[in-house]
């Protein structure tokens, strides 16, 4: 892949990409809301990594609990990794803004692209006023852009969100629903509108699971945003959720990329409780959620974790 064209590149699993990217020699271009300093942040967490490497070189694992992720193993990415030079162009624009979009959206950006990776999203789970515009209408507006400029690949990184939670118990299959959050029904609605004008053969569609790896939002809040009464944490005890490692999804996003078949699917690596997914830091801290659970008011930590109500809560599964 000589160019690629990356959305999303400020963010946790984005910045990851790349990095992936650049770590094979694909040339970058990055669309974000400021250009410049997504740019600037990836020249300087890329310089704070090799430092870090430096002094200790175990220190370069996207997989901080692999006894619990055995699927989430080797395949870091080099240090070596030039961000800087591999940044060949981009631009800032806000996909939430129709003006912004027509304005930006120019011909001349996927000029020589040989795929386009769609990570930008509003993560407002639980919605926002700009929800529906950047990730339905922000990203149908990205990928007409991609098809005027003959983009052959087009990889939107969607959620096992769009498929929903239930108290469903067997697994779900890719068109299965259950109860949609406004952020899974914005993903699903997203996957619909890309179906509809994409040509045969130039769609992927990864549905990607809970991801878990170093850096990432998820277990800290295991510690340290475990607050609500008494029924929903009992009910916390009885759900599973479907992870994903960040290694895994990184592969399975690059993958995609070079592949010329249209496909949606799911992408996860196992289904599993919360108690299994390990202490969020690797400090010797118990992995028991009673042991990091208070009562009181529902932190929205909860709230998603228990969407769309304690007693319906149980599975976010594919």
């Amino acid at each position: 892949m000589k160019r690629a064209l990356l959305t999303g590149a400020g963010g946790y699993l984005g910045s990851r990409l790349a990095r992936r990217l650049a770590s094979e020699g694909t040339e970058l271009v990055v669309l974000a809301r400021d250009f410049d300093r997504t740019r600037h942040n990836l020249i300087v967490a890329e310089q704070s990594r090799r430092e870090s490497n430096a002094a200790d070189p175990a220190s370069d694992s996207t997989s901080p609990n692999a006894a619990s992720l055995a699927a989430a193993s080797s395949s870091s990415i080099e240090a070596t990794t030039d961000i800087a030079s591999a940044i060949v162009g981009g631009a800032s624009i806000d996909l939430a803004s129709a003006d912004s979009r027509e304005a930006g959206l120019h011909d001349e950006l996927f000029a020589g692209c040989d795929a386009v990776f769609h990570l930008g999203a509003d993560l407002s789970y639980f919605g926002s006023d700009t929800l529906f515009e950047t990730n339905v209408a922000g990203t149908a507006a990205l990928h007409r852009a991609a098809l005027r400029a003959d983009v052959p690949r087009f990889v939107f990184a969607s959620s096992v969100e769009a498929t929903g939670s239930s108290p469903k118990r067997e697994p779900r299959g890719i068109d299965d629903y259950g109860i949609l959050s406004p952020y899974g029904l914005s993903k699903l609605c997203a996957e619909e509108r890309l179906l509809a004008q994409a040509p045969t053969g130039t769609l992927a569609i990864l549905r990607l699971g809970i991801l878990i790896g170093e850096g990432d939002s998820f277990r800290p809040g295991l510690r340290t945003a475990l607050r609500g009464s008494e029924a929903e944490l009992a009910a916390l005890h009885d759900m599973t959720l479907p992870v994903l490692s960040t290694v895994n999804a990184l592969e399975a996003l690059f993958a995609a990329g070079t592949m010329h078949d249209t496909m949606r699917r799911h992408v996860l690596d196992r289904d599993c409780g919360l108690d299994a997914l390990g202490p969020p830091l690797a400090d010797g801290t118990s992995s028991n959620i009673d042991d990091h659970a208070s009562l009181g008011a529902a932190t929205p930590f909860v709230q998603f974790l228990l969407w769309p109500s304690p007693s319906l809560a149980g599975r976010r599964y594919c």
